[in-house]
């Protein structure tokens, strides 16, 4: 059961029952801003009661989505979040186009400056909006609902232990060779179990999303998913620039780094299980043994970055807004979800104990501080998301400003001896994620535009697989390529559509904010945190500039950035 509390300005929900929402919570809402007079007076009041009401539907959406990913097996979950996905949303968007269409044609009404990024960001969802893609929306959801139930519950057996995958990826860090062979193959099995499936739910998601695209007068799903991502101020071919210079600046970078590694473990090539081991045949760094020592270190470790985060940081785990722990039919990944009419985010994890995990926390916590800086009354909900290519500038710059603060004799994680080991291996974490990004990208530009509705299976999994020799010539696939070239089946490539290059647009803003860090810290954090608080004010080189970056895609930019990464290794 949940209620809204205006007075409050948040749901109140029992621990008890399973919350639900209905239309009828909202209608009455939606209906008197529809029968409001609006005149250009009128228009910034009108704007901050849709404001509060648009609070009020994401709150209740993130309220259903972090119910069914807590346990992907519950069923009255899943269903609250279906029913809301089927009956409720589709009532929302229609609303919202009425009032879309209210505003915009309000005559003589100039926005100011201020406010003309988010009325061109209401104008083209106005533009994009057709009546019948709201049913196909459902349709995705639901599918996009199959793959989290399916991947959610992926388990192996090794010996007489049942792990979930996260668990599972921990042996991938083991010294034992052997053991990390056995783990990538049961891993990969599991996943081939469900392939099939997840084969069926792509190909029938590529078909809505084409259908959804001609239906708006695109001529192929790329372009009109830019749009609606509200993509102004880059291009295709700017993402395509990017390809070619992580190809031209990364991966040659990448491949030294592999060939030392290579060397170092005397192996005669490097397999996919052996990548994320130690070269020197040294156990994995061990961050923490339960999520109460990591979250008591981040607390400590963001007091120290700035008093204000490591503030915001325990109200969030104070308020039960952290759900960190790996289990078994937990949704898969880790974000960070918005609460907006609380004020509120909430970190959603599967972590095992690795210094990767205790990264990946820092990570979302940095969207988390992203949520509180634009949680203020003067920007409105329209305005307040950055857009994924600076709200990842946000998290991934965390990753890196945490890093003078990791000594276990700070209140950090990690005794004085592994620091160096772990600073490499954050360092070896951007490298390698970089040509990933291209890989997933390319392959996302190639089917949306370039594949034709008879594209088939077999199609996909070659062009991945030629994707991942191109960026991964370092890696030994031979006899894997049955396992290797379903990569593809991807989270992001199911339920984010072209959100993936994002990260790797936000590492080149994240590596400048750090690499101003290092040479004034207090500066760069500020310049950090100012940028953060503009929420979606201001336009993405904008914002890049306000955090003490450059936005840019050739060549020398990212020689530039990379030559500064390999300087980093030795220090």
């Amino acid at each position: 059961m949940s209620r809204w509390y205006p007075e409050r300005g948040y749901l109140q929900m029992t621990s008890t029952s399973q919350p639900t929402f209905n239309w009828t919570d909202f209608e009455p809402s939606y209906q008197a801003l529809q029968q409001q007079d609006l005149t250009p007076g009128e228009v910034p009041s009108f704007l901050r009661a849709w404001s509060n009401l648009e609070k009020r539907v994401s709150e209740a959406y993130s309220t259903l989505q972090r119910a069914r990913d807590r346990d992907t097996a519950n069923e009255a979950a899943e269903n609250a979040y279906l029913q809301f996905v089927r009956e409720v949303r589709p009532k929302v968007q229609q609303a919202a186009q009425t009032l879309n269409r209210k505003l915009l044609s309000v005559e003589n009404y100039e926005p100011d400056e201020q406010d003309e990024l988010m009325f061109r960001k209401i104008r083209t969802d106005a533009e994009l909006y057709r009546e019948e893609n709201v049913q196909l929306d459902v349709r995705v959801t639901n599918l996009v609902n199959e793959y989290f139930k399916l991947t959610g519950g992926l388990t192996i057996t090794l010996g007489d232990e049942e792990l979930t995958f996260p668990q599972a990826q921990a042996n991938l860090l083991n010294p034992d060779r052997e053991l990390r062979e056995r783990t990538w193959r049961l891993m990969q099995e599991a996943n081939a179990r469900v392939a099939p499936e997840l084969d069926r739910i792509f190909l029938d998601l590529l078909r809505l999303r084409r259908e959804a695209a001609r239906n708006a007068g695109f001529g192929n799903y790329r372009d009109y998913r830019w749009q609606q991502l509200k993509r102004f101020h880059y291009t295709p071919e700017d993402s395509a620039a990017l390809h070619r210079a992580i190809a031209t600046h990364v991966v040659p970078l990448v491949s030294r780094r592999r060939e030392a590694q290579r060397v170092q473990m005397q192996l005669p090539s490097l397999r996919p299980w052996d990548l994320r081991a130690d070269p020197l045949g040294r156990p994995a760094v061990v961050a923490f043994k339960d999520v109460r020592e990591l979250e008591d270190a981040a607390s400590r470790i963001f007091h120290k970055l700035a008093p204000k985060l490591g503030e915001q940081f325990d109200a969030m785990r104070d308020g039960g807004y952290l759900d960190l722990a790996a289990r078994k039919n937990k949704a898969p990944g880790a974000y960070c979800s918005s609460l907006p009419a609380r004020g509120m985010p909430f970190l959603h994890g599967n972590f095992v104990g690795t210094a990767r995990d205790a990264t990946v926390l820092f990570h979302e916590a940095g969207h988390a501080f992203h949520v509180f800086a634009t949680a203020n009354a003067d920007i409105l909900m329209f305005a307040r998301h950055s857009g994924a290519e600076f709200a990842e500038v946000a998290s991934q710059s965390m990753e890196l400003l945490t890093l003078p603060y990791l000594a276990r004799e700070q209140g950090g994680l990690y005794d004085e001896a592994d620091l160096p080991r772990v600073r490499e291996e954050q360092l070896d974490s951007i490298v390698t994620f970089l040509p990933f990004a291209a890989v997933l990208d390319s392959f996302q530009h190639w089917v949306y535009t370039e594949t034709g509705e008879d594209v088939t299976i077999a199609e996909l999994d070659a062009k991945w697989l030629s994707l991942m020799r191109q960026y991964f010539p370092h890696v030994d696939y031979t006899g894997l390529e049955s396992f290797v070239q379903k990569g593809w089946q991807y989270l992001h490539l199911y339920g984010y559509p072209l959100y993936y290059l994002d990260y790797a647009i936000a590492w080149l803003g994240a590596i400048q904010v750090w690499r101003g860090a290092l040479a004034d810290q207090e500066t760069a954090l500020a310049r950090y945190l100012d940028a953060l608080a503009l929420g979606g004010t201001r336009s993405l080189p904008q914002l890049f500039e306000a955090a003490g970056a450059k936005l840019a895609f050739d060549e020398a930019h990212v020689g530039q950035l990379m030559a500064f990464i390999e300087q980093q290794y030795s220090m």
